[in-house]
């Protein structure tokens, strides 16, 4: 039976937990991620519009182009799942920007509005509380515990997944945060204030081994 609390805070921890849950739900997989198994690589290039300038001063947002390398991919830690399958929703993309100097810009996000918790820590919570929950478990169950206690999850739930489709038909949201800073305080009407981005990005699993993945230009 999974794990139902977290107490340490260490990310190997947290991570070597979650990495459990996954090969408990989907099974193991050598060669591909643990989540969003399956999924196509691709490589292109971002040329922001001019508009983006009076933004940010992010170096992918200067207009000039910046080389990416995009990733694709269905939910679940199911390799060969069909892209039709409601079970492949939320769809992903992740998008690393690859900027001058040798740093790297990543953006995460999926077809849904929102994540089912706040924190790698209670991810882990809510996945085990998901496996430990049976047919015949007694009332309250895991995971029904679980909710009583995470009043952000049970009202993320009901969120309406997207409709399996074409993927370029989808609308993505990213889960992350952007944080503007030296940015004054800006009226609607006014010319838009030019502010830095800082980006936090979601502690996330890359799963053991790699992913099959084409290159492509677009």
């Amino acid at each position: 039976m999974p794990i139902m609390t977290t107490p340490q805070t260490d990310t190997a921890a947290l991570a070597e937990q979650a990495a459990n849950l996954f090969l408990q739900a989907f099974g193991n997989h050598p060669g591909f991620r643990l989540a969003h198994a399956k999924g196509i690589v691709c490589e292109g290039t971002f040329e922001a519009s001019p508009a983006a300038m009076e933004l940010s001063r992010a170096a992918h947002f200067n207009g000039k182009p910046v080389p990416v390398i995009v990733r694709f991919s269905n939910a679940t830690g199911l390799p060969q799942i069909p892209d039709g399958d409601p079970n492949s929703n939320p769809k992903g993309m992740a998008i690393a920007f690859k900027l001058p100097g040798g740093g790297v810009t990543d953006i995460v996000a999926n077809g849904q509005n929102g994540f089912p918790a706040g924190t790698p820590a209670d991810f882990v919570d809510f996945f085990g509380s998901i496996l430990a929950t049976r047919p015949d478990s007694p009332k309250p169950t895991p995971f029904e515990k679980f909710l009583a206690t995470h009043p952000n999850t049970a009202r993320f739930l009901p969120t309406p997944q997207p409709a399996t489709g074409e993927l370029r038909h989808l609308c993505l949201f990213r889960q992350q945060l952007l944080h503007f800073r030296e940015c004054p305080r800006w009226t609607p009407g006014d010319p838009l204030p030019n502010c830095s981005v800082r980006l936090e990005n979601s502690i996330w699993i890359s799963g053991r081994g790699g992913s099959q993945g084409a290159g492509f230009s677009f």
